[in-house]
């Protein structure tokens, strides 16, 4: 299970500015994934993670994030990024 404390969550100046957005972007420390490096906080749904573990990831994310609504996480609005 990931450690929502040790989770590095990271904001933009220009984005705090707009009142109904709850925004943050992730590092890639303190997850429950094994791959990339093992207990990574990957948040996309890919072929070398499990789906559990994901889940488990936007979990510990939202909880950090304070996006919970009755113990249940928001939607989440996710990019496709390329490291290329």
């Amino acid at each position: 299970m990931p450690q929502e404390s040790q989770l590095t969550l990271i904001t933009a100046e220009n984005l705090s500015t707009i009142p109904w957005l709850l925004h943050a972007f992730s590092t890639r420390t303190a997850g429950s994934s094994r791959v990339y490096g093992g207990n990574s906080l990957n948040l996309g749904f890919t072929q070398h993670d499990t789906r559990i573990a994901v889940e488990r990831n936007r979990v510990a994310f939202l909880k950090k994030l304070g996006a919970l609504h009755s113990k249940k996480p928001w939607p989440l609005v996710t990019l496709s990024q390329v490291h290329s």
